[in-house]
Formats: C-alpha cells, sequence, structure tokens
C-alpha cells in the first residue's frame, strides 16, 4: 500500500499470493520481496496500477538472488545493492551481477550465494556460581521407582553434585541452604511437543508469559514442533544467555507446510528437501516438521535430505491412519498427534515399538 503524508490518497501497489516483505528501493526503481521463502528483486514500473507481483512474472524484469531463503531485506543507499541475512549470514547481491542490462554482462553469470558474511555474533552462555543446598525434601529420582522421602541435593554452579538421605549427605559449609520441608522435588518435564506462542512477529518481550506457565507446572525443556523461526530462536538464545526467563527451548521453525499458504515448502525433488532443511537449520533447528506433505514420494526426499545433514523428521499427517503409517515406514523420527483410530491392534502397536 502507499499513500500521502497526510494518509491520502490510499492506494494498494502489489497483490501478491505469497509474495511478502516488499522492500522498495530508495531511489524507487527497484522492489525486492520473499515469495515462498525465497528473495527476489523485481524492477518497479510506474504504470498507476496495481502490480501482481509474483516470482513468475513475465510483464517485467524478476531475478530470485537467495540460494535457500532470506529476511530482513534493505537496500544500500544509492540503490546497487540489496542485503538480506538468514541465519548468522549476512548476503549482498549486486544489482549488476543480477541484471544484464545494467552492466551489459550476462546475468547467467550470477550464482546464488551458498554464504554471506558471518555476523559472528557472540553472548556466552548463562551459567550460575556458587553452592546451593535443597534438604529434607521428598526426592522422585530418576532410579526406576526410587523415592527418598527425607532427601538432599546439593548443587555446584549448574550440576548436581550430591543426592541421597539426608542423614547420609555431607553439608558444604560455605552454601546457600534451603529447607524443603513438605516439598517434593522430581527432575524437570521435557515437553516434546510444546506451543507457546512462538507463532508471532515483531518485539520480542522482556518476560513471555508461557514460559512462566511452563516452568510453573516442572517443565524445563520445550520442543515446539511448529513456529516462527525468527521469533523462536531468538527467545532461545535469550533463555540461554540469562536475558529471559524460560525453559530450554528448542523447535523445528516454521514448518515444511505441503498443503496451500503464502509459507508453504514446496518440495518435487531431493534439492527441493535439502534447500528446505538448510533453510531451517540455518536458524539453529536441530528438527524440522514435516507437515502434510501429501505424496510418500516427497516425505522419503525429507527424510534423505535430513539423514545428509543429521537433522530430525517429526512429522505431522493431517491424521490420516495411512498417512501416518506410512511415516512410520520410511523412518521418520517421530509422528507427531495421536493415530486417528479408536483402537489399536498388535500389528500397529509392534510396528511402533
Amino acid at each position: 500500500m502507499s499513500c500521502k503524508l497526510d494518509g491520502s490518497d490510499e492506494r494498494t501497489v502489489f497483490k501478491s499470493t505469497y509474495g511478502s516483505q516488499f522492500t522498495v528501493s530508495p531511489n524507487g526503481q527497484w522492489v525486492s520481496f520473499v515469495d515462498l521463502h525465497q528473495v527476489y528483486i523485481a524492477a518497479f514500473p510506474s504504470i498507476g496500477k496495481t502490480i501482481d507481483m509474483t516470482a513468475e512474472a513475465t510483464s517485467i524484469p524478476v531475478k530470485k538472488v537467495s540460494r535457500d531463503a532470506g529476511i530482513n531485506l534493505h537496500w544500500s543507499a544509492d540503490s546497487k545493492t540489496l542485503h538480506y541475512t538468514l541465519g548468522d549470514q549476512y548476503y549482498t547481491i549486486e544489482l549488476e551481477d543480477r541484471f544484464g542490462f545494467i552492466a551489459d554482462k550476462p546475468d547467467s553469470l550470477f550464482k546464488e550465494p551458498e554464504k554471506g558474511i558471518t555476523i559472528n555474533l557472540q553472548i556466552d552462555t548463562d551459567k550460575p556460581e556458587g553452592l546451593i543446598v535443597l534438604k529434607n525434601a521428598r526426592l522422585i529420582t530418576m532410579n526406576e521407582n526410587e523415592i527418598i522421602e527425607d532427601g538432599t541435593i546439593v548443587i555446584e554452579g549448574n550440576k548436581i553434585k550430591s543426592i541421597g538421605k539426608s542423614s547420609e549427605i555431607k553439608l558444604p559449609t560455605n552454601a546457600k541452604e534451603i529447607d524443603c520441608t513438605g516439598k517434593t522435588i522430581m527432575p524437570g518435564f521435557v515437553d516434546a511437543h510444546a506451543h507457546a506462542n512462538h507463532f508471532r512477529y515483531g518485539i520480542t518481550p522482556q518476560k513471555h508469559w508461557p514460559y512462566y506457565a511452563n516452568l510453573a507446572y516442572g517443565v524445563t525443556t520445550m520442543h515446539d514442533p511448529s513456529a516462527n523461526s525468527e521469533m523462536v530462536f531468538a527467545q532461545s538464545e535469550l533463555v540461554k544467555s540469562g536475558r529471559m526467563i524460560g525453559p530450554r527451548v528448542f523447535s523445528t521453525g516454521t514448518i515444511l507446510y505441503g498443503a496451500d499458504g503464502d509459507f508453504k515448502a514446496v518440495i518435487n525433488s531431493i534439492d527441493d528437501a535439502r534447500s528446505a532443511l538448510r533453510r531451517t537449520n540455518a536458524y539453529g533447528a536441530f528438527s524440522v516438521k514435516s507437515y502434510n506433505q501429501p505424496r510418500r514420494e516427497q516425505n522419503q526426499m525429507v527424510i534423505q535430505a535430513a539423514r545428509e545433514l543429521e537433522i530430525e523428521v517429526v512429522p505431522e499427517g493431517g491424521s490420516f491412519f495411512y498417512h501416518n503409517i506410512a511415516m512410520i515406514f520410511d523412518g521418520h523420527t517421530t509422528i507427531e498427534h495421536n493415530l486417528p483410530v479408536a483402537t489399536l491392534y498388535n500389528d500397529v502397536i509392534n510396528l511402533c515399538k
């Protein structure tokens, strides 16, 4: 959309089925945008009508300039260069390299960059110091069904130094002691399918209420299998650095969506699958969610690419029983959500084992 400074003369400049993040160059002659994760640059003609801007547009010059994906599109002041980021890589695209008519050279020489400049922002992981003693508590251990009715835990830094019956634990002299009489202490829960309001865009909050809710119920580690990559991995790093309170956060980031939508992942070849997984992995994901990729060969392509990149695949099949069973046969890491049948028989149970 566009308008005058006083808000009048509002017009629709671009329309697009899958396009987003439209960024006009300072001189108004070019526009960059994202179409199904990939970054494109197009000429911006002044025709006074709404332009249908797509990756396949033929009426104006449109060129793809990313290998896998890109965000944070921005132009140089002279409008000759586009910059974007993906993960910790900062990419720079010269217009004259992509559009042959600018520098009178063939744009067939252009290769979508595999790497950019490494941003290399490093922050120390938060690590507590000192000694803490939690004494006189009921302890639920990880040793089968063992419960210690009157137990004590000694914690040094971020590790448990000793645990056992209070009468058998030697207390350090310089520790902070907390009397937990009447309390029960147990290992933190790991929620392997936890949506914690990571779908948002925009400003990252200083306090994220779903994290407090999870901690209050004993969840100290969560894995979010569907989230906005920009949001979830940024907040995960804030938690690691101690700048945000929350459980440890892992995620697939944006799902590999097989149905239609402006964030879908089109996978029709093994190279498509590799690109989709590299895109997610660039943010820091060790897992991806293959979601409703309709054909079995597509799921198998994702599995092959995942094995190459050492990434886990946690799929969802839209509550179709045979779709889920095929996913198990093909070697997926998990099946998210329950199988949509009322009764499971031994053939399915043994298969899942």
